[in-house]
């Protein structure tokens, strides 16, 4: 993560995001969701696209911002802790 360097909160944001979701889409598959009332998994579900529409948006900016980055200087810095 310390190789990220700013951007570094927006991909642990982004973990997160996806990570609740995950965690509710587990919870349909185990049929724990049974047990709620319709209006209450409407609101999980319309919640977790809620979340999925602003997770796409953050990862699109973060693969942007990341897939052009000089990786072997920013790995050789930080292993020797000086620049190229």
């Amino acid at each position: 993560m310390g190789l990220l360097g700013p951007e570094a909160g927006e991909v642990v944001a982004f973990t997160n995001m996806i990570t609740g979701i995950d965690l509710d889409l587990c919870g349909v598959a185990k049929g724990q969701l049974e047990k709620l009332a319709v209006a209450d998994r409407i609101r999980i579900f319309e919640s977790d696209l809620a979340v999925w529409n602003r997770a796409k948006l953050l990862g699109q900016r973060l693969v942007k911002k990341l897939q052009y980055r000089n990786w072997t200087d920013t790995v050789r810095e930080w292993v020797t802790g000086r620049g190229s």
